[in-house]
């Protein structure tokens, strides 16, 4: 195997690896080197490994074990954007990193989710008589497109699958295992799923195997992946890609979405509003000559500040005009400095910003669809053909929404966690604590206000369900500071939002412990709003970070009313600490008593227990074994971590490993 390289900073690099026969002499010997020598020159920016059979883990009966190589892969190169298992009897062409770097691009930009699996179909062409592979377009075009359910690339990055801990120990060579794993990608809402097909074209060299050998009708383990994964699979072909790549008008790599078709990738054509030359004092950094602008504002403005306008579509007339610049290539590298630069200046735009969210509606183009978005009277952003708020306080949370409506339609509810960097060994610690709970965490949604806390909850646990939605706020906050109060009226709009969009929500806070998995009881408890009491029995507080939320229109107008009385509350707050005057909890909790209609169920108060429990020894004699207790009625997160440590309600080691 190739000695690791230090990859190049600022451009894409992906990883291609396969194993292959022993075999010294004749035809399939002459497929294997037509493999490696196709491959290897493919791109500067391709980084082959060879797997010999001293590599690689194997079976019983001496087949190569595929996860063994993904594994060492990411080990060799860690920091590359892809990584791709391909058959040793497989030839490509550009196309191959042209889609790679279109699916990077989707995926950084926040358009893709960062667990992908990219497949394809491939064309067989008969290679009896043929030696060298000189014409790919020729040899292509001979060749016969197969079947939708034999796939024999995997496109993957680093967080797409545990590959130790949830992949089988599925052999290469052998069938069932494309199936499989297509199939598991296709079922996990978090992995997105696309068929490469119509960009990259790949030729089968088949030999007089023909073209389903899978290691010969006598090899004694032909059956092995369909035993080891049980056969198990019902949506496994490419067919069942929920997106797929396609050629733009301009010769660019295109990702969309099957279902409408709409390009996610970074688009070439957008609009600003003027708040835009209020960040900026250019349109573009002046250092692009042309090619990397549009990737530069996709990538500025990404995720959660651009959303895209279905109804319009631009022709690029390239093919009649042609085209008037070069690529710059010598510019991709200035790429990265500058969008961090950008990122930042319209980060502190917004923190600095007073405006407030109000509704209105965007007029609509004349087209035959309406386009219909609430907006606000605050300076937007209209980038790539997209709409988006950059007040304070943002109306739209599209991001958020779309993923909490894809755990609800698996899981009937979602678990929603906010939190910003100073929240993130608290979070940590909860992820810990209730993964011996198996339905806990695959329902749960981890929104975060900051970049610091996406990134260090993702690399904690790639398999959480983590969206960043971005909100300007210290670090540290403690209850009664007027920051602390404006984190919470931005987490108000957030679930009013959700709630408008009918999810049925369960708010939890990580500096809870769940000493029992409580979900029956609290799933099972009628009420359009189901809470604890964060007060000793019999009285009884409602609880702001407990409740179960079912979309009634009871909840919704309460909700709402909160929001506006909320809103209105923190305009006229003139000092950094207010005590308990900003508290939602207790605002919540009159209006909610205020409101005949509204049904409130109360838990069982000697299951689940507010953070007293730790202070009162009297308390604790009558409430013996709680499912669960909140760590609050104690300010700030250090004294909250103390006490959990003391109580042995921490679940995180010297090393930040879960205990």
């Amino acid at each position: 195997m190739p000695p690791k390289p230090i990859l190049a900073v600022g451009a894409c690099t992906h990883v291609v690896f396969s194993t292959f026969k022993s075999t010294k002499t004749g035809l399939r010997s002459q497929i294997e080197s037509n493999t490696r020598s196709n491959l290897e020159g493919m791109s500067k920016r391709v980084y082959t490994i060879w797997f010999d059979d001293d590599d690689v883990e194997k079976n019983v009966h001496g087949t190569p074990v595929l996860r063994s190589m993904y594994t060492q892969a990411f080990s060799q190169f860690p920091d590359a954007d892809t990584y791709t298992y391909v058959n040793g009897d497989l030839l490509m062409d550009g196309d191959f990193v042209r889609t790679a770097d279109a699916v990077v691009s989707a995926s950084k930009g926040g358009h893709l989710s960062r667990r992908f699996l990219v497949v394809g179909k491939r064309t067989n062409v008969d290679w009896r008589g043929k030696t060298t592979m000189e014409d790919f377009d020729a040899h292509h075009s001979e060749g016969t497109l197969f079947w939708n359910n034999a796939q024999d690339y995997f496109m993957v990055s680093k967080q797409t699958f545990d590959w130790e801990k949830a992949i089988p120990a599925f052999v290469v060579g052998r069938a069932g295992y494309d199936n499989w794993l297509v199939d598991t990608a296709f079922h996990d809402p978090e992995v997105a799923l696309m068929d490469a097909t119509p960009t990259i074209r790949v030729i089968h060299q088949t030999d007089h195997e023909g073209n389903v050998a899978q290691g010969g009708p006598n090899r004694p383990d032909k059956s092995y992946n369909h035993e080891l994964g049980k056969g198990e699979w019902d949506h496994g072909t490419t067919d069942h890609a929920e997106y797929e790549t396609f050629w733009k008008t301009d010769g660019t790599v295109g990702v969309r979405d099957r279902k409408g078709l709409n390009d996610i990738g970074g688009m070439t054509h957008d609009m600003v509003h003027r708040t835009h030359f209020d960040i900026f004092d250019h349109y573009y950094p002046t250092v692009f000559s042309a090619w990397w602008i549009d990737d530069w504002i996709t990538k500025v403005y990404e995720p959660s500040r651009s959303i895209q306008l279905k109804e319009l579509e631009v022709k690029h007339h390239t093919g009649k005009h042609g085209t008037r610049y070069k690529v710059q290539g010598h510019e991709e590298k200035l790429l990265v400095g500058e969008v961090a630069k950008g990122k930042k200046r319209v980060a502190k735009w917004v923190g600095d910003t007073r405006y407030i969210v109000d509704e209105a509606t965007v007029s609509t183009p004349p087209t035959p669809h309406r386009l219909s978005h609430q907006m606000s009277k605050a300076p937007t952003l209209v980038v790539m053909g997209t709409a988006r708020n950059v007040a304070k306080h943002s109306a739209s949370n599209v991001a958020t929404v779309q993923r909490a409506a894809r755990l609800h339609a698996e899981h009937g509810v979602v678990l929603i966690q906010l939190l910003n960097e100073g929240y993130v060994e608290m979070t940590k610690s909860w992820v810990c604590n209730v993964r011996r709970f198996s339905t806990v965490l695959p329902k749960t949604l981890f929104v975060t206000t900051d970049q610091a806390a996406y990134d260090a909850l993702t690399a904690f646990d790639p398999t959480l369900h983590v969206v960043l939605e971005p909100y300007t706020a210290p670090k540290s906050m403690k209850y009664g500071q007027t920051t602390y109060y404006n984190y919470m009226l931005f987490r108000t709009k957030l679930i009013s939002t959700l709630l408008d969009s009918n999810l049925t929500l369960w708010l939890t806070e990580s500096d809870a412990v769940w000493l029992k998995d409580p979900t029956d009881l609290v799933m099972g408890t009628e009420g359009d709003l189901v809470t604890m009491s964060d007060d000793r029995p019999p009285r009884q507080l409602l609880q702001g970070g407990f409740q179960l939320l079912r979309p009634t229109d009871a909840t919704k107008r309460l909700w709402t009313r909160m929001r506006d009385a909320f809103e209105t509350k923190m305009k006229a707050v003139s000092k950094q600490d207010i005590g308990d005057h900003g508290s939602e909890q207790l605002m919540l909790d009159n209006m909610s008593r205020e409101d005949s209609e509204l049904r409130v169920g109360w838990l069982d108060p000697h299951t689940f227990v507010p953070g007293l429990w730790y202070k009162d020894r009297s308390y604790r004699k009558t409430v013996p074994a709680p499912a669960v207790v909140l760590n609050n009625w104690i300010i700030g997160n250090d004294a909250k971590i103390a006490r959990a440590k003391e109580w042995k309600h921490w679940f995180l080691d010297e090393s930040g490993a879960c205990i």
